[in-house]
């Protein structure tokens, strides 16, 4: 999954097998289509995620959860602008879930709209009852950008003092990245270094939370390993804003089999950055 360090193939295969024989018994049923979609995209098979995933939408329009995924898959794709109109689609058929709220409100900070994805990113917030530090990070980098830096502060030192919750994912990137550009350079390299041993050896978090601490050389043969779906915030991340001219970033996105869609995903950032300005 989006941690990166687990084998899935058997998880693939048993999910796979219980979604055919799902379709078997029912063929009206959206969900396993679904199922079929999200796993094709965790092995990198773009074009028939999205395939299944229009397919399992053709069956129930009103499906949240596919409008959700169609837009994770679109972000990956490098068309954010497809892919804001599906997560706004999944909001707008399942308003009480807070996964589609975090989903739309990252997808609104890498578009820009920054004031917007905080907006959305607190309704999430309220939500939940469990701490979900996907959520609580992005959460953060839009505090930052929004100009609330004392609170993205905050955030970042509490994603720090969560250790050992799991499904951690880009989170402690993020909160390194804030606190060093709040100017606790100290505090955000001992944060770094403290939670690079604690991440397995080949873990692409590990590239995340170097790169967000200004040691790219060093971070590279760790990003090498970021999974399929997790290439978005490679695309889309603040984070990464300073290494987009580098010559060893596009190495990395060449590298990674999705230099293409990378590609695309400047042209429409460009575009959408363009717009969200435009209503400021």
């Amino acid at each position: 999954g989006a941690d990166g360090v687990a084998d899935v193939r058997d998880y693939l295969a048993r999910g796979r097998a219980a979604a055919l024989r799902a379709q078997a018994l029912d063929p009206s049923l959206p969900e396993p289509l679904g199922a079929l979609a999200y796993a094709a995209a965790i092995e990198g098979d773009l074009a028939t995620a999205e395939r299944t995933i229009a397919r399992a939408i053709e069956r129930n329009p009103n499906h949240g959860t596919a409008h959700q995924w169609r837009g994770i898959f679109l972000a990956r794709m490098g068309r954010l602008d497809e892919a804001l109109g599906e997560f706004e689609l999944g909001v707008q058929l399942d308003p009480l879930s807070s996964i589609h709220q975090w989903v739309l409100g990252e997808g609104l900070a890498f578009a820009g709209r920054n004031a917007q994805a905080l907006e959305v990113l607190e309704r999430a917030a309220a939500l939940r009852s469990t701490l979900f530090l996907p959520h609580l990070a992005e959460r953060a980098m839009a505090e930052w950008k929004a100009g609330r830096r004392a609170e993205a502060v905050a955030n970042a030192r509490l994603i720090r003092a969560s250790w050992p919750t799991k499904h951690r994912w880009w989170a402690d990137g993020y909160a390194v990245w804030i606190l060093r550009e709040a100017g606790e350079t100290a505090e955000a390299a001992g944060y770094a270094n403290e939670i690079i041993a604690k991440l397995p050896a080949q873990s692409y978090q590990r590239g995340v939370v170097l790169a967000a601490g200004g040691r790219f050389d060093e971070a590279l043969p760790f990003l090498e390993h970021t999974p399929h779906i997790a290439r978005r915030i490679l695309f889309w991340a603040g984070l990464f804003d300073r290494y987009r001219t580098d010559a060893r970033f596009e190495r990395l996105m060449t590298n990674l089999g999705c230099l293409d869609d990378y590609q695309r995903a400047r042209e429409t950032q460009a575009r959408v950055l363009e717009k969200a300005n435009a209503k400021k």
